[in-house]
């Protein structure tokens, strides 16, 4: 199983079940890959909520601006809320690009 077919099944709300239905021995990391997807998931919505009230929301302009200068590293997340956009879907997106090509073979327990 690899990261992306992990975060797949946690987007879609499978990852118990197959958490129930795979072997431990098969699992791998993905236990701690599930744990890891949902900790960053929270952490980047709560911080990206906490800025986007704190943030300018007159116009998408002022609030880039406002994130450039405070927030850079929540740019896209708070853009994406401003259009209205998933969040939860924006941060599995982005926040795992550099987790692609991982595979749950053996616990390894190393996350990039």
């Amino acid at each position: 199983m690899t990261f992306e077919n992990v975060l797949k099944a946690v987007r879609s709300r499978k990852i118990d079940y197959i958490l129930q239905v795979v072997p431990d021995a098969l699992l791998g990391d993905v236990p701690q890959w599930v744990e890891h997807i949902y900790e960053t998931t929270e952490r980047i919505t709560e911080q990206t909520l906490d800025a986007f009230y704190s943030a300018p929301r007159h116009s998408e302009k002022a609030l880039q601006m406002w994130a450039e200068q405070y927030h850079p590293e929540l740019l896209p997340y708070l853009l994406a809320m401003y259009r209205k956009a998933y969040l939860p879907a924006v941060i599995n997106e982005l926040a795992f690009q550099d987790y692609t090509g991982l595979r749950a073979v053996q616990r390894t327990g190393e996350l990039p």
